[in-house]
């Protein structure tokens, strides 16, 4: 890999002074897709990292039940970034949009009234 990695890189230091800087501050509408970016990954981060406790210690659900909610998160993240490129060509930006604003609302709305508890109700998980 070193010797790969040698042929790749360009010791040629006149294209640096040619080019100017080598870093710029971001500007624009770059800076608030780096701000969503920010606020969504630390989002799921926090259900990555705390989900599972969250279930087992706030809810009283048994160890199987917390680390198949977790299993479950994880593999509807994977799936969504496999498939929404190909979802999104199909149906277009903005119909995507729509609907995962209002699957986001029927989420939230479902945990603040605690109307869906798949997990509390379903006895093949326990």
């Amino acid at each position: 890999m070193w010797f790969a990695a040698r042929a790749l890189i360009n010791d040629d230091n006149s294209q640096h002074e040619k080019s100017g800087a080598s870093f710029a501050f971001p500007k624009g509408a770059l800076i608030g897709m780096g701000v969503m970016a920010f606020c969504v990954l630390c989002a799921e981060g926090a259900v990555a990292d705390w989900s599972t406790l969250y279930m087992r210690d706030s809810l009283r659900l048994p160890p199987q039940s917390s680390t198949l909610a977790f299993v479950l998160f994880s593999g509807t993240m994977a799936v969504g970034r496999f498939v929404g490129d190909a979802i999104t060509q199909k149906l277009g930006q903005a119909n995507v949009l729509r609907c995962s604003g209002a699957l986001i609302v029927i989420g939230i709305i479902s945990v603040i009234v605690q109307v869906v508890r798949p997990f509390r109700s379903s006895s093949v998980l326990c």
